[in-house]
């Protein structure tokens, strides 16, 4: 029989392979399985959230447990961590499933007892240590924590006035331990104030009274009361975070296989949370009554008129005057509407419209402009109405009062048509004189016959038939002189004229009429039907379109007996058409099918009384 020899080299490797072999079945025998479950914190702060750790030792491959409803709280999967020691050549494998724990409401909760089905067996999660307490917000009892994702607020002012704009600062508060993102940026719960935009965060790392270190990541911004009480402010924010988990070894290939076992490999977990800051009181105070100008229009804060323009200051009554009003300052300035001007019944005046230029993110500083189109009713009117800007100073807690030098103005009377009525009498006296003293010259025509003498000469032969030949060429001539006459009378006629010139303009918006109704455009349907209005009045009046008025054209169309109704809707589409121009509310406006079948009735009764 042959003989089989080892050499050194493979009793060696035979040996390692043997220890290798003890040494995994070492690693994976099986321990005595035990199961346990905690809160962590034991004490949370209504608002926060906490976890619910879960673990298996003694077996490697345990599925996730299915954790109990409990009344007031809602617990979410987080993720899983195994760890594995050798220690003396004894290894322990352990398993822990963590879970995201937030209370609906303060309290005292109880996590049951429960099953766990480990490799086929049920194995008993006593939980008589598992219980959680929820301090309500604000509580002396209140626990720091290094571990809790926090929201906080602070204001720093403690006396607030209803509608006054103050800065607020909401910071977040989370483990240097995880990252993640925003998914909603801080917004206020209820509706007693409202929030205004945000600078770029700024962050920073904190210690914590034990020791623990937080990253904290501030937001500054505005708030401003809406109503007086004792109101909540209270901040809630999305977050998308990751947490750090170890990675399950069965999960490696075969190439890591020693460094999963003997390595600390990690991935991270993701789970969305709302944190929600603890509910601050704030008082807010209403304005004070006792010094409240008339004219005040809810500006709150530190303001300074700018400047205070006309243009143009040379005008015709009538004409449109643009007045602008710059206020700079601080303070709530997208709440602040448009002083109102002291104009009487020599002004008409069109509502104003503002725009505002802010300094900062938040719209607290800046310039706001307002402006309003004004027309003279009298050249007896020298400057600009007067205007009074008034605010409310917080910190003084006074009003105050701005009122900007009147801009000199010089108004003269509307240029009305040209009267030419004397000059057309005068026309036509002349053309009729020239035609009379003309036609003296020429003798009548006898068509008339006396006696006939029969005779075949031909008429050409005829004594009279010369005179007659002459006497007609004399007519024609006569009469193409009179209409050419005529034509250069009418070149020459200011009114004719006009009354051509008006007619053309009244055709031509009619069609305009049309084409904007078609289109829906309101701001051109109104302007071209009140031009319409205009020169159907304009033809019979002294005045031309432009310098009439609405009083004008009212009076004109109850002398032509025109129906309440009719003028009523006259008015309506003039001032419409003037609030639009000048108020830039075009977009406001709108056509409907009634616009116009109405307008062409109007015409169809214009076209009767006038």
């Amino acid at each position: 029989m042959k003989k089989f020899y080892l050499s050194n080299s493979m009793l060696k490797t035979i040996y390692m392979l043997f220890l290798t072999i003890a040494f995994v079945s070492k690693v994976f025998a099986a321990d005595k399985i035990t199961v346990s479950a905690a809160f962590e914190p034991k004490e949370l702060v209504f608002g926060r959230r906490g976890l619910l750790n879960v673990t298996v030792s003694g077996s490697k491959n345990a599925s996730a447990p299915t954790i109990p409803e409990i009344d007031g709280l809602t617990i979410r999967v987080l993720g899983t961590q195994q760890n594995i020691q050798v220690i003396n050549g004894a290894t322990s494998i352990s398993s822990t499933y963590s879970f995201s724990v937030s209370a609906q409401r303060p309290g005292e909760y109880s996590l049951p007892d429960f099953e766990w089905d480990i490799n086929g067996e049920k194995y008993l999660v006593s939980s008589s240590t598992a219980k959680l307490r929820v301090l309500e917000q604000g509580s002396s009892e209140e626990v720091e924590t290094g571990m809790a994702i926090d929201l906080k607020v602070n204001v720093t002012q403690d006396k607030v006035f209803v509608g006054e704009m103050i800065p607020v600062t909401v910071a977040l508060y989370a483990p240097t331990t995880i990252s993640g993102q925003v998914s909603v940026m801080p917004t206020i719960e209820g509706d007693d104030f409202i929030s205004y935009g945000y600078r770029e965060p700024s962050r920073e790392v904190v210690e914590n009274s034990d020791g623990s270190k937080r990253q904290v990541v501030s937001y500054e911004t505005y708030i401003m009361p809406l109503k007086v009480g004792d109101n909540s402010l209270q901040y809630k924010m999305g977050l998308v975070i990751q947490t750090p988990q170890s990675m399950n070894p069965n999960r490696l290939n075969a190439n890591n296989f020693f460094e999963s076992i003997f390595g600390n490999l990690t991935i991270n977990g993701v789970e969305e949370v709302e944190p929600i800051s603890v509910p601050e009181k704030i008082n807010v105070i209403a304005l004070p009554i006792h010094g409240k100008p008339e004219n005040f229009t809810g500006a709150i804060g530190d303001f300074k008129v700018e400047a205070f323009t006309a243009i143009p200051q040379d005008a015709h009554v009538g004409d449109p005057i643009t007045l602008k009003l710059a206020v700079k300052g601080g303070g709530n300035m997208d709440r602040i509407s448009a002083p109102i001007l002291n104009a009487e019944g020599d002004w008409k005046v069109y509502t104003p419209k503002s725009t505002f230029s802010k300094e900062d993110a938040f719209g607290f500083t800046g310039t706001k402009i307002f402006e309003y189109i004004i027309i003279p009713q009298s050249d007896k009117i020298t400057e600009t109405p007067p205007i009074t800007f008034s605010f409310f100073n917080p910190k003084t807690e006074r009003y105050y009062e701005l009122t900007p030098d009147a801009v000199g103005l010089r108004i003269t009377a509307a240029p009305e048509s040209v009267n030419q009525s004397n000059i057309v009498s005068s026309h036509i006296n002349q053309n009729t004189t020239q035609i009379s003293s003309e036609g003296s010259e020429l003798l009548p025509i006898k068509l008339g016959i006396t006696h006939s003498v029969r005779t075949l000469r031909p008429l050409m032969t005829r004594p009279f038939f010369t005179p007659l030949l002459i006497g007609l060429a004399i007519a024609i001539g006569g009469l193409l002189a009179l209409i050419k006459r005529r034509k250069l009378r009418h070149a020459q006629d200011a009114e004719y004229l006009k009354q051509v010139n008006i007619e053309k303009v009244i055709q031509a918006n009619l069609e305009k009429v049309r084409k904007a109704y078609a289109k829906g455009d309101a701001g051109e349907f109104y302007h071209a039907a009140s031009v319409v209005i205009l020169e159907v009045v304009a033809r019979e009046h002294s005045k031309s379109a432009q310098a009439l008025h609405v009083e004008d054209v009212e009076n004109f169309f109850r002398e032509k007996k025109l129906s309440e109704e009719f003028i009523s809707f006259i008015k309506t589409i003039l001032n419409t058409d003037d609030v639009i121009r000048f108020s830039g509310v075009a977009d406001e406006k709108r056509l409907s099918s009634e616009s116009l079948k109405n307008f062409e009735s109007l015409i169809n009764e214009l076209e009767k009384c006038c």
